[in-house]
C-alpha cells in the first residue's frame, strides 16, 4: 500500500491517471526534450498573452526571433509563438511600429495598440493605415471593419487597452483626436469605441495628461491570457501622469493625481481618490476586488487620511480606494508591470534591483519579484534578469513567461546568467526553463496497473525512490520501485502508456531515442523493458493520448501530421539502390538497400503516411487507413462501447481522405469507427477541450479552458456589433448526454485555472486535478477552495470530505 507521504511528493498524479497529460499536449510540443525555451527576440517585449490554444502572442518593438527551435523569423513588432517557442509561420500581421497594449477578444480577434501606423498582414500586396488601433482576427489578418484611428498631440501613442462586458472598448495614452469615420473629434488621452469601432460619443472623460494603465475594477482577472466572459459595473481605473480629469457635459475640473475611477458613463467617481505623488504605470485588480498598482511613487493620500502614507512603487487599495494597510513591500525602483499568478501571487517587474516584502529584509531582486498574496517576499522564487522586465504570462502547468528589456536570466542552479533575449519561461520557483520539461521538479504524468498490482509510471523523473529510472519504472503494489524491471530508458518524458493483451507496453511522449536506438515519440517495449525493434512508425510530432481497442489496434492522438512506418529486414546478395513509389493519397514509400560486409544487404522499407493529429495503428505498427484529419491537437481519446472514438483537444475541424472539403467541430468530437465525423453529435464550446471521460449510463463528462456551452441550433443575432446568444457559463468543466446535448442539472464551477485530468471512481464520483484554485457547486453562494485536485458526486456537488490540499503552502509547488 502506498504510503502517505509516497503518495504526496512522489505520485501526486496518479489518482487522475495523468494529471498533467492534457497540459502537455499544449504546451510541450518541442522536437527535442533539450531545446529549452528561447524565442530571441531582437527587441523589447512589452506585453504578453497566451491564448487558449496554448500559443503566445508577443508584442512590442522588435524586428526578428531567432528561436532555438524552429526556423528564424523577420516578425515586425508582434509575433505568435508556438509552445515550445517557435514562431508560428501562419501569423504576420507585420505593424511598422511599437505595439504596447494588447487585449483578447471572446471570440479569439486580436484587438493592438501602439505607435504604429499601418499593417502589412501575411504578406499582403499593400500596407493598409491604422492609426495606433487595430483589431486582427485570429489568423493575423486586418479586421477591416474596425478602424478607430488615434491621433493628434506630440507623439501620438496608445498604452492601454481595456475591453469591457459590453462589447466596448476603453483606449488610453497620449493622444488627442480621434476619427473613427469621416469626422474628427477632440478626445484627451483616453476614449471609447463600441463594438464595431465606432465612437462612443457620450464618453469624454478628458485627464489633462498622459494614461498609462486601464483596468475595470471589477472584471475578472485574466491569469493566463485566454479570453473570458466579462463580469462587471462598467468602471474603469486609469492611471498615469495626469493631474485633473475634465468630463464632457459637467463643466467641472476634478483634481485627480495618476490614478482615478470613471463611472460607466465616463464621469469621475467621486468617492475614488488614491492621490499619488508620482506616475503610477501598471495596474491588477485581485478576484476580491482590490487593486494593486505600481509605478515611480513614493506615497499615496486617498480621503480620510490626515498624512500622506509611504508606499515605494507599490500599493494595494480597498475596492473604495482606500489604502490596504496590510501590504506594504517597498521596491527599490520603478515598477512598470503586475501580473496575478493563479494562486494569488503577485508577479512584479520593473527596473528595481531591491524589495523589502512584509517580514523579510530587503533582498536583491533585480527587476522581476514575486510576492505572496499579504505582500511578502516569495523567497522561494529566484529568478532575476539583467534589465526590466515588463510583461507576464502564465502557463496551466505554474510556469511564467516573462517579456522586457533583458539579454539573460539568472536563476537558482545556475552559476552565472543565461542568455535569453526579451522572453524567456521560468518555473514558479523561478527556475530557469532550460530545458523544455512541463514538470520541472520531476513527476509522475502517466500510471497503469498490470494485472498483478504492480504499477507502471511515466513522466519527467530521472530518479525513483534513489533508483535511476528516466522516465519511466515500475513499482510493486506497495510503492517500492521494481528493482527487476529496468526499461530501456528513453531521452525525454513518457506521457502516455497502453498495455496489450501480451504484456507489451507502448509508449508514448516527447522523447526520440530509446536507449540509444531511434524513436521518434512512440516505441513498444517487450514485457522485459527492453525495445521491441520490429515496431517502428514514426509520427513526426509528439503524441500525448494512447487508447487500447479490442482488436489490438491503437488510437495515438498529438501534435504530429505524419507518420513514417520503417521495416528493416537482413537478406543476402540483395541488389543495392533506392526507389520510391507515390500512392494516390500522397503516402510514399521508399526502400533503401545497403550492403554491408560478407554479400548481406540491409533494406529498409520506410512509408509515410499523412495523418493530421491523429491516427490508428495495426498490431504490427503499420498505419490504418483509418485518417480523420483533425486540424489541430488531439488530448484526449475515449472508446465508448459501440466503436464510436470521443475526442477533445484543440482542432476546430476535420478533412478526411475520402473527401476534400472540411467539415467544423471544435474542440470536442465523435467519430465512428471508421474515422468519419459523427454529425448527429455536435456539442460546442467556447476554447480548448483537454480531456474527457465517459460514464456507464453514456453521459460524458468533458473538462478545459472553456468557459461556456453553445447548444446546437443557437440563433444568435448581432446588433451594433454586440453579439447575443443562449450561450451557458460552464467554467471548465461539463456533463453531456450521449447526444452531446448538456446535461444542465450538472453546473459545476472551477475558478481558475484549466481541468486537466479527470478520472470516475467505482460509485461514480469524479476526481478532478488541474491548475485550478477552487470549485463552486451549483446554487452555492461562494466558492470552496481546493487547489489542483478536487472531488465531485454524481450530481456534480463538490465532495467537502476529499481534500488533498496540494497548495504551494504544503511544499507541493
Amino acid at each position: 500500500m502506498f504510503t502517505a507521504s509516497f503518495f504526496r511528493s512522489a505520485l501526486r498524479p496518479l489518482f487522475v491517471s495523468a494529471l498533467f497529460l492534457s497540459a502537455v499536449a499544449a504546451f510541450a510540443q518541442s522536437p527535442s526534450a533539450a531545446d529549452g525555451f528561447d524565442p530571441n527576440v531582437d527587441g523589447n517585449v512589452y506585453v504578453l498573452a497566451t491564448q487558449a490554444d496554448g500559443k503566445l502572442l508577443v508584442a512590442g518593438q522588435f524586428t526578428s526571433l531567432r528561436p532555438g527551435v524552429g526556423a528564424s523569423a523577420i516578425r515586425n513588432n508582434l509575433a505568435r509563438l508556438n509552445p515550445d517557442g517557435s514562431v508560428d509561420a501562419t501569423f504576420d500581421p507585420n505593424a511598422n511600429g511599437p505595439i504596447r497594449a494588447l487585449v483578447l477578444q471572446p471570440d479569439g480577434r486580436i484587438v493592438i495598440g501602439g505607435d504604429f501606423t499601418a499593417l502589412q498582414p501575411n504578406g499582403a500586396a499593400t500596407t493598409t493605415t491604422r492609426n495606433r488601433v487595430a483589431r486582427l482576427n485570429a489568423n493575423g489578418t486586418l479586421d477591416l471593419t474596425f478602424n478607430p484611428n488615434i491621433s493628434g498631440g506630440t507623439l501620438p501613442q496608445v498604452n492601454a487597452l481595456a475591453l469591457q462586458p459590453n462589447g466596448k472598448l476603453v483606449v488610453g495614452g497620449r493622444f488627442t483626436t480621434v476619427q473613427p469615420g469621416t469626422t474628427a473629434a477632440a478626445r484627451n488621452h483616453v476614449a471609447r469605441f463600441n463594438a464595431d469601432g465606432s465612437l462612443d460619443t457620450a464618453y469624454n472623460p478628458n485627464p489633462n495628461s498622459i494614461v498609462l494603465a486601464l483596468v475595470s475594477q471589477l472584471e475578472a482577472s485574466n491569469f493566463t491570457g485566454t479570453p473570458r466572459t466579462a463580469v462587471g459595473d462598467g468602471k474603469i481605473v486609469i492611471a498615469g501622469g495626469f493631474t485633473s480629469l475634465q468630463p464632457s457635459g459637467t463643466g467641472v475640473v476634478t483634481t485627480r493625481n495618476r490614478i482615478a475611477r470613471l463611472n460607466a458613463n465616463g464621469t469621475v467617481d467621486s468617492e475614488f481618490d488614491p492621490n499619488a505623488n508620482n506616475a503610477v504605470a501598471a495596474l491588477a485588480v485581485q478576484r476580491d476586488g482590490k487593486i494593486i498598482l505600481g509605478g515611480s511613487f513614493s506615497t499615496l493620500q486617498p480621503p480620510g487620511n490626515e498624512n500622506s502614507a509611504t508606499r515605494n512603487r507599490l500599493a494595494r487599495l480597498n475596492a473604495n480606494g482606500t489604502l490596504d494597510s496590510e501590504f506594504y513591500p517597498n521596491f527599490g525602483g520603478n515598477v512598470v508591470a503586475i501580473a496575478l499568478a493563479p494562486d494569488g501571487d503577485v508577479m512584479v517587474g520593473g527596473q528595481f534591483t531591491s524589495v523589502w516584502g512584509r517580514g523579510t529584509i530587503t533582498t536583491q531582486r533585480p527587476y522581476v519579484a514575486r510576492l505572496n498574496p499579504d505582500g511578502s517576499l516569495d523567497t522561494g522564487f529566484t529568478a532575476s534578469a539583467n534589465s526590466t522586465v515588463a510583461a507576464f504570462a502564465f502557463q496551466p502547468d505554474g510556469k511564467v513567461i516573462l517579456g522586457g528589456y533583458f539579454t539573460a536570466i539568472q536563476s537558482r542552479g545556475l552559476a552565472t546568467g543565461a542568455l535569453r533575449n526579451r522572453l524567456a519561461r521560468v518555473g514558479a520557483d523561478g527556475t530557469l526553463d532550460t530545458t523544455f520539461q512541463v514538470d520541472a521538479e520531476g513527476r509522475p504524468l502517466v500510471s497503469l496497473v498490470q494485472p498483478d498490482g504492480k504499477v507502471v509510471i511515466g513522466g519527467s523523473f530521472t530518479t525513483v525512490g534513489g533508483l535511476t529510472r528516466s522516465y519511466l519504472a515500475r513499482l510493486n503494489p506497495d510503492g517500492s520501485v521494481d528493482a527487476s524491471y529496468a526499461p530501456a530508458a528513453p531521452n525525454g518524458r513518457v506521457l502516455s502508456i497502453a498495455r496489450q493483451a501480451d504484456g507489451k507496453l507502448i509508449i508514448a511522449g516527447t522523447f526520440t531515442l530509446i536507449g540509444t536506438t531511434a524513436r521518434s515519440y512512440l516505441a513498444r517495449l517487450n514485457t522485459d523493458g527492453s525495445l521491441d525493434t520490429t515496431y517502428n512508425t514514426n509520427p513526426n510530432g509528439q503524441v500525448g493520448a494512447l487508447v487500447l481497442q479490442a482488436d489490438g489496434k491503437v488510437l495515438i492522438g498529438g501534435n504530429f501530421t505524419s507518420l513514417n512506418h520503417i521495416v528493416t529486414t537482413i537478406t543476402p546478395g540483395a541488389a543495392v539502390g533506392t526507389t520510391t513509389a507515390t500512392t494516390a493519397d500522397g503516402s510514399a514509400t521508399t526502400t533503401t538497400t545497403v550492403s554491408t560486409s560478407g554479400g548481406v544487404t540491409t533494406t529498409d522499407k520506410s512509408t509515410n503516411y499523412f495523418r493530421g493529429y491523429l491516427a490508428r495503428l495495426n498490431t504490427d505498427g503499420t498505419v490504418d487507413a483509418f485518417n480523420p484529419g483533425a486540424s489541430s491537437t488531439v488530448s484526449s481519446i475515449v472508446l465508448q462501447s459501440d466503436g464510436k472514438i470521443l475526442l477533445a483537444g484543440a482542432f476546430t475541424a476535420f478533412t478526411p481522405s475520402s473527401g476534400s472539403s472540411s467539415t467544423s467541430q471544435s474542440f470536442i468530437a465523435r467519430l465512428k469507427a471508421d474515422g468519419t465525423l459523427d454529425n448527429a453529435f455536435t456539442p460546442l464550446v467556447n476554447a480548448r477541450a483537454t480531456t474527457l471521460v465517459l460514464q456507464s449510463d453514456g453521459k460524458i463528462i468533458v473538462g478545459g479552458q472553456f468557459t461556456l456551452f453553445q447548444p446546437p441550433g443557437d440563433t444568435s443575432t448581432t446588433v451594433n456589433g454586440v453579439v447575443t446568444s443562449t450561450a451557458i457559463t460552464r467554467n471548465r468543466l461539463i456533463r453531456l448526454n450521449a447526444d452531446g446535448t448538456l446535461d444542465a442539472a450538472y453546473a459545476p464551477n472551477v475558478i481558475d485555472g484549466v481541468v486537466l485530468a479527470l478520472a470516475l471512481q467505482s460509485d461514480g464520483r469524479l476526481v478532478v486535478g488541474g491548475s485550478f484554485k477552487g470549485i463552486q457547486s451549483a446554487g452555492d453562494a461562494t466558492w470552496t477552495l481546493r487547489k489542483y485536485a478536487a472531488r465531485l458526486g454524481t450530481d456534480g456537488k463538490l465532495d467537502l470530505t476529499f481534500n488533498l490540499d496540494l497548495s504551494e503552502a504544503n511544499g507541493n509547488r
